[in-house]
């Protein structure tokens, strides 16, 4: 509960896990992944969302934690030894790779609006996401030091 000028105001916040392969638009609640789990081999790379929904009053800011299992065992977290990656540069995090064998590497990015005036051609095939203008998921980007952005209404 947050208090604001003598009343109390309840902020939700919601999140799911979401395929990378997805695109989570701000005004349509993407489709949760059924798999919570995520499996890969040694060196390769896994990508996953999480998409969120904030329904406070006013934009706020908030922080990332992560924390990574194997067999019900942290092995990697922000602060640990091993992880050296979580805001760091794409060198450092190549670096981190050749490095560290045993526990994995983590790069956390938020996805950016970014404007679409013509996301396609009137004549088309039906397999377009949207075909109207308007603010599409693309950009990835660093989340800054103040935070990512809670924006009351969308994902």
């Amino acid at each position: 509960m947050q208090q604001t000028r003598g009343r109390q105001m309840e902020a939700v916040f919601s999140c799911m896990w979401v395929s990378s392969l997805v695109k989570v638009y701000p005004d349509q609640m993407p489709q949760e992944m059924a798999e919570k789990g995520l499996v890969a081999l040694k060196k390769e790379s896994v990508s996953v969302q999480i998409a969120y929904r904030y329904a406070g009053e006013r934009e706020e800011f908030g922080e990332v934690k992560m924390h990574l299992l194997r067999e019900g065992r942290e092995i990697s977290s922000p602060g640990k030894e091993e992880e050296t990656a979580f805001h760091c540069t794409e060198e450092e995090t190549i670096r981190c790779k050749k490095k560290e064998e045993t526990a994995p590497c983590l790069r956390i990015r938020q996805v950016n609006l970014v404007p679409c005036a013509y996301p396609c051609h009137p004549k088309r095939d039906e397999d377009y996401d949207r075909t109207k203008p308007g603010l599409y998921p693309d950009l990835l980007r660093k989340i800054p030091e103040e935070g990512f952005p809670l924006i009351p209404g969308q994902y």
